[in-house]
């Protein structure tokens, strides 16, 4: 970064980082939507904030690196395709089976389409607001607004598709191929290991085989997330949270600046506070390493001023989070043991790079250092219900872990076969998770899109109380940040009947207070 480093047109024609900018502008396009109905002083902030991140996208200068190479149209189209299926695979549309997440998913996109911003909700006597990261459901809510419900769900795929094939497509560029960025969506730790273990110790217990429902929860306390499973079960946190690994990347090898990936970093939040939680320790890393241009940067200070306008978003997700669950599990029993065994299990990739750090690309390994060492902290705190924090804190760090495996492995010569054969070893270990995961789709039947709110949904999945992750008191909202609900404003309230008459384990035998017949 220099002093003359202002805002200047950047290059034009189709070059990568132009694919690079038009994810990122999706991202902020959302941001921008929720803002309109914020109070005004906070929505000209966040509104500012956007035309900050544009503005510093659109003008980023070429550096004639991976960024500014011609699109490689063949290779984004693979991209797009395998993009498409895993998110259809992973529930959207309910084309195919959608997991228990999309259940409460559906209804906070039912509840902007019907809304947009604001959506307010009324239990009793009492009223509260939407406090959620909203952003990926900002767009597709405003198209089933003016079209419909169904529209909002296929919006919702075809924007998604569009992120995760640009996600794909920029792991292509930024490391080793088509090839790297296929096996990047399928990685995974090693968790059929103890998944097996607790199988045959369990027939050995009772004689009687039983099958654990999900491989990826062996350790109960925490759980790191495979790439599929993310996909499937939170694209709203993974995509945000891989999109910043790969800003981290690029900023690592000087194709994107400090203010440039401060102010995306901010615009992000608003999709997933908890996926970019790396973002700190990766910015500071890179404020160091920049310290001496940092500050004669006109960029570095526009992108910091950018990213204070997102404030209001902060305040926002923030307001009455202490009543979510949060808790020190370190002194939980047993604890140690499982801890130690998880590292083992999920991150033994850290293991191998470690081994071979000398061949690991050295503009990457601090952004190594830093990935492993939030993995190795994160499963000390329980944040969030099914611990929130180690599942999604952990989708920035895991990320670029399996983005500098990869490519460190993809770069190993014939003379290494040994060392080759390691690490496909653990690639295809950790397959054994996606396609555990692809076949439970395919195999379980769909059942159809629900229209209630998330507060009738919540009361048919656990009744007698709100979600306190999504929704918020009103009063908890300063009048500078969110309107508060007037005389004409429209309350989402418990509904009747069932949300998922056709849901093979949720339908119309199954009464409201959620036992089962004969309880």
């Amino acid at each position: 970064m220099a002093a003359s480093d202002a805002l200047t047109p950047a290059r034009r024609g189709a070059t990568n980082r132009a694919v690079f900018n038009a994810a990122a502008l999706v991202f902020v396009a959302g941001d921008a939507l929720w803002a309109t109905g914020l109070a005004a002083p906070a929505m000209i902030a966040v509104l500012l904030g956007c035309c900050g991140v544009a503005a510093l996208l659109l003008t980023s200068r070429p550096t004639g690196a991976r960024l500014d190479a011609p699109i490689d149209k063949r290779t984004l189209a693979v991209c797009g395709f395998v993009a498409l299926l895993l998110c259809l695979l992973g529930g959207e549309t309910h084309l195919f089976w959608a997991n228990a997440d999309w259940l409460t998913r559906d209804a906070v996109l039912a509840d902007v389409a019907r809304h947009v911003a604001p959506v307010y909700y009324r239990v009793g006597e009492d009223t509260f607001f939407l406090r959620a990261p909203l952003g990926m459901y900002m767009i597709p809510g405003l198209v089933g607004h003016a079209l419909g419900l169904t529209a909002a769900h296929v919006a919702l795929l075809a924007q998604n598709t569009l992120l995760l094939a640009i996600l794909l497509y920029l792991v292509a560029v930024l490391g080793k191929g088509l090839a790297m960025a296929l096996l990047l969506a399928a990685f995974s730790g090693l968790d059929l290991a103890p998944w097996f273990f607790n199988i045959l110790r369990a027939y050995a217990q009772t004689g009687v085989w039983s099958v654990p429902p999900d491989p990826e929860w062996w350790a109960r306390l925490f759980q790191y997330s495979a790439h599929v499973t993310q996909i499937f079960y939170v694209p709203n946190h993974a995509f945000p949270g891989w999109f910043f690994a790969l800003a981290a990347v690029a900023a690592a090898r000087r194709e994107l600046d400090l203010g440039a990936l401060g102010a995306i970093f901010a615009a992000l939040i608003l999709w997933s506070p908890l996926a970019p939680m790396a973002a700190p320790a990766l910015l500071g890393f890179f404020l160091w390493r920049d310290r001496a241009e940092a500050a004669k940067s006109t960029r570095f200070w526009l992108g910091g001023a950018a990213a204070a306008c997102f404030a209001p978003v902060a305040l926002y997700l923030t307001a009455n989070a202490g009543a979510i669950a949060h808790a020190p599990i370190a002194r939980a029993p047993g604890f140690w043991g499982v801890y130690l065994l998880f590292l083992l299990v999920e991150i033994p990739h850290a293991l191998f790079l470690a081994a071979l750090w000398r061949r690991v690309d050295a503009e990457l390994k601090p952004l190594l250092a830093i990935s492993a060492a939030l993995l190795v902290a994160l499963p000390l705190y329980s944040f969030g219900p099914s611990n929130d924090l180690a599942m999604r804190g952990s989708i920035t760090p895991l990320f670029l872990l399996a983005f500098i495996f990869l490519s460190t492995l993809l770069g190993l010569g014939p003379a290494q076969r040994r060392v080759r054969l390691a690490g496909l070893a653990l690639v295809i270990l950790g397959a054994g998770v996606p396609l555990i995961q692809i076949c439970e789709v395919v195999l379980l039947p769909r059942f159809s899109i629900s229209a209630c709110n998330l507060i009738t949904t919540t009361e048919e999945l656990t009744p007698g109380g709100v979600p306190a992750n999504y929704v918020a008191p009103t009063s908890r909202a300063p009048q500078w940040l969110l309107r508060p609900p007037g005389q004409q404003t429209s309350f989402e309230i418990l509904g009747a009947g069932r949300c998922w008459p056709d849901h093979p384990a949720l339908g119309d035998d199954r009464p409201r207070d959620g036992k089962e017949p004969g309880q």
